[in-house]
């Protein structure tokens, strides 16, 4: 609920919310408002014009969200000073601040000194053409500087000295189910309880996986399943784990290590930077606009000045499409050229590297003995054709080496590697060979066919990758009369087409083929599918062929119908699939949808048949508190029954105490937000403010900024939130706090009048006993008033002059709640010209209606 002096002031001022809060501002004609639109009883000489540039801003200091040409930038504490006696208070910026905001001072004709601790400034007396304006309800400050003036940034860019760390917290993350199986006169169960527990310590974030599950006639085990440490670095855009972790599967074999990895994390690079795109480049003849477009869908529009320019900033669009380039000079004339644009996974945009280094102990409970392993890759896009990589693994009687390239070119995007291996192999002879790998993509616009990936591999009968490796010395070392022998792969080929067919729907064909050096069989599996809709009732069809080493074939039909019923949030669907396997067919029907407040509970059930078997039937339904995840679900086939139940959550302890959550992900913020129990975060489902003034909010995008909003329907009137939306940057693993500052007071209603029984100027201010404003006087005498005393006196004034003010004085009752609820008072109370505080008249008989409200 925002004061009311912010909508009486959007209702009367031309200007809306925002105040000009800039010298370069006050040049704006002045608005007048016309007291023609008001009843004629409140048509007196009420002074308006501190409405004339909007909403006035009051010295002081404010925590401010600050953005630069319509981007956020940063929060900060603003001091706003009022040293000109004009009508509304000035931003005090520094260079030095708007130099971290991104102002590039080396572009003025004559760059100044960028220091510290200057004297109260706004931006326009350091930035010329800068304009600043403060809406003050919304915490928000812009601030419009000339983009010639800006350093320049990839889109999404957020700076690492905005990344936060967060508060030293420690977490527990836990998924526990259970699972009941009864029927023929046995009954058996089984638990799981998974944890990740966490400890966040300035830039160091520990953790730590473990599972505690049983079974009917197994008993309990415990599992530690790893511990480690992790730290950023972001000058080297990378990120330092130890202890149990994974080596690099990218380009090599992934390996489970108890060591180190220093690795380049893509998250740290804004959006816009990720993954493959080529940078545009061209020449422009005067101030032009440059437009991109991908199979005639706008990416990217700009102007630039004349001279050369490039575009390097396109976001990714999957494998691609060829790019077309429109440059529309300023006399209208049109050049166009186009770029070939495809893309396979080791691809990087020109000039970006990626890079992982690894080394520690094999973890393998397999294994007889856990060698060293050391591991290492290197990617770096040399231009927008090509891309370079290598990578190599070292470990006893173990090495290889890759050597690879990558290839955007105008028939598609072509990876081509090979790896050589060498493996001592104990009491057998020296294996040595290498393996080459051919990869394509394109996606052909003319016919809007899509390779998304074909791939060949071709491995000679020496080589062997890491993890073969691993297997083949440890039999070798330590026979087992149960071991069968490592499969080493000679041929793979992998192919993936996709033809979309436009408003008749799509086709697409999978199949993959593999054979081995020591066996004569192959793996084939090939998949076709054809899928569309008929106006909101989706359908697929599809046929899937595998035969295995054995040469055992199956052919395996499917068939499936997606019908939505009802309209609007509260809609389900009916989803009906029949398959066939050899001569077995199964018909599955499934209803879901949601119900309850925000659709907050989530339900599904389902049937069965299958031809010659028992048919089978249940149900389940999950719903999102603020404190866990719960889920339950029962089911019956022949005359066994099933029943589960399971419930996921986090519990994290924080400077201001411990708080139950939701599933919480790597990277979360503590919402803290006192007195506003029951508000609700928009950001994330089912999740409130606690009872102490607490929330959290899971799964936040690391080194992204994340818009936190809370709703503040449902707390109490008595609590006004000064903000609602906030941002952040979190470093991933971080737990964040954001502090929403609140105002608490007794929330009441004056319906005032004038000792004569004339109303009260429409849009008066209305001032406590400090002499701070508190409210506006609005349609029919109201005024709202929020405050944390129970009885007091109130101003109400419409002029500079002593004649043009009058006084209410006020008093609340004590009881203010009614099962919970909060009670609005209306007050009937005269406002008098000459008020003595002697005068105890009035506070007596103030109060002649006690409404509930709200």
């Amino acid at each position: 609920m925002r004061p009311i002096s912010a909508i009486v002031a959007s209702c009367v001022a031309a200007t809306c919310s925002h105040a000009q809060a800039d010298d370069a501002a006050v040049q704006v004609a002045d608005a007048e408002f016309s007291y023609a639109f008001l009843p004629q009883a409140t048509r007196q000489s009420v002074d308006l014009k501190r409405f004339s540039h909007g909403n006035p801003v009051m010295p002081g200091t404010y925590r401010a969200d600050i953005y630069i040409n319509d981007v956020w930038a940063s929060r900060e504490d603003i001091e706003f000073r009022d040293e000109q006696g004009g009508e509304n208070a000035r931003p005090c910026l520094s260079s030095e601040m708007l130099d971290k905001l991104g102002v590039d001072f080396s572009k003025f004709p004559k760059p100044p000194e960028v220091t510290a601790g200057e004297a109260c400034r706004v931006p326009s007396d350091l930035v010329p053409g800068s304009v600043a304006t403060f809406d003050q309800s919304e915490q928000r400050l812009d601030i419009s500087v000339p983009q010639a003036y800006m350093k320049r940034s990839a889109r999404g860019y957020v700076d690492p000295k905005n990344w936060d760390h967060g508060v030293t917290a420690g977490f527990v993350n836990y998924n526990a189910n259970t699972f009941r199986v009864n029927g023929g006169g046995i009954a058996s169960n089984q638990a799981y309880l998974g944890l990740n527990t966490g400890l966040n310590v300035g830039s160091w974030y520990f953790g730590h996986q473990s599972s505690l599950s049983s079974a009917s006639g197994t008993g309990t085990k415990w599992q530690d399943i790893a511990t480690y440490v992790m730290h950023d670095l972001p000058g080297l855009h990378a990120r330092v784990t130890l202890g149990d972790t994974f080596t690099s599967g990218d380009l090599l074999d992934s390996v489970a290590i108890r060591g180190g990895v220093l690795a380049t994390d893509d998250r740290m690079l804004p959006e816009s930077m990720r993954g493959y795109a080529p940078v545009v480049r061209g020449i422009a003849n005067s101030n032009a606009k440059v437009t991109v477009r991908q199979n005639g869908v706008l990416l990217y529009e700009t102007t630039v000045a004349p001279g050369p320019f490039q575009i390097d900033d396109l976001y990714p669009t999957g494998y691609g499409g060829d790019l077309d380039v429109i440059i529309t000079e300023s006399d209208g004339s049109i050049r166009t050229f186009q770029m070939p644009y495809a893309a396979v996974p080791q691809s990087l945009r020109p000039g970006q590297y990626r890079y992982n280094v690894s080394a520690g102990q094999v973890r393998a409970h397999n294994l007889s003995s856990a060698p060293i392993v050391v591991q290492a890759t290197l990617q770096r896009g040399l231009n927008n054709t090509f891309t370079g990589y290598v990578g190599t693994t070292a470990s006893s009687g173990y090495a290889s080496a890759l050597f690879g390239v990558a290839a955007n070119t105008s028939v598609g995007a072509i990876g081509a590697d090979i790896t050589f291996s060498a493996t001592e192999v104990p009491g057998e002879n020296r294996m040595v060979g290498q393996s080459a790998r051919l990869s394509y993509s394109k996606l052909v616009s003319a016919t809007n066919t899509n390779f998304s990936l074909a791939a060949y591999r071709y491995s000679s009968s020496g080589f062997l990758s890491f993890n073969d490796a691993l297997y083949v010395r440890d039999q070798a070392s330590h026979p087992k009369s149960d071991s069968s022998p490592i499969g080493r792969q000679r041929h793979q080929l992998q192919l993936n087409v996709n033809q979309s067919l436009g408003r008749y729907g799509s086709v697409f064909a999978s199949g993959s083929v593999r054979d081995y050096w020591n066996s004569r069989g192959r793996d084939v599996q090939f998949q076709v599918g054809y899928s569309g809709s008929i106006s909101s009732v989706g359908y697929s069809l599809s046929a899937t062929r595998t035969r295995n080493l054995f040469g055992k074939t199956d052919t395996q039909y499917f068939a499936q119908l997606s019908i939505p019923l009802g309209r609007g949030s509260r809609m389900s669907s009916l989803n009906t699939s029949v398959s066939r396997l050899g001569d077995n067919t199964n018909i599955q029907s499934t209803l879901s949808g949601s119900f309850g407040t925000a659709n907050s509970i989530g339900y599904s059930v389902y049937g069965t048949h299958s031809a010659g078997a028992s048919s089978s039937y249940g149900a389940s339904a999950n719903t999102a508190l603020s404190y866990a995840n719960v889920g339950a679900s029962v089911g019956r086939t022949g005359n066994r029954t099933q029943s589960s139940l399971n419930v996921s959550g986090g519990i994290v302890a924080h400077p201001g105490g411990v708080t139950f959550s939701q599933s919480l992900g790597d990277t979360f913020a503590i919402v803290r937000a006192k007195g506003a129990e029951g508000a609700a975060v928009v950001n994330a489902q089912g999740v409130h403010v606690n009872r102490f003034g607490y929330a959290v909010v899971p799964y936040l995008s690391p080194y992204l900024n994340n818009t936190i909003e809370i709703d503040p329907k449902g707390s109490s009137l008595n609590v006004q939130l000064k903000t609602t939306s906030a941002r952040v940057a979190p470093f991933a693993g971080a737990a964040v706090m954001l502090n929403f500052d609140t105002e608490e007071g007794r929330a009441f209603i004056v319906k005032a009048h004038r000792k004569d029984g004339e109303m009260l100027p429409f849009g008066a201010s209305v001032l406590d006993e400090s002499g701070t404003p508190v409210g506006t006087v609005g349609q029919a005498n109201r005024i709202l008033v929020r405050s944390d005393k129970e009885s007091g006196v109130l101003k109400v004034q419409w002029g500079k002059n002593s004649n043009r003010e009058c006084m209410i004085g006020y008093h609340l009752s004590k009881k203010q709640t009614s099962k919970g609820r909060v009670k609005f008072e209306v007050i009937n109370a005269p406002c008098v010209e000459q008020f003595e505080a002697n005068d105890t008249e009035h506070p007596k008989a103030l109060i002649s209606e006690n409404r509930p409200g709200g």
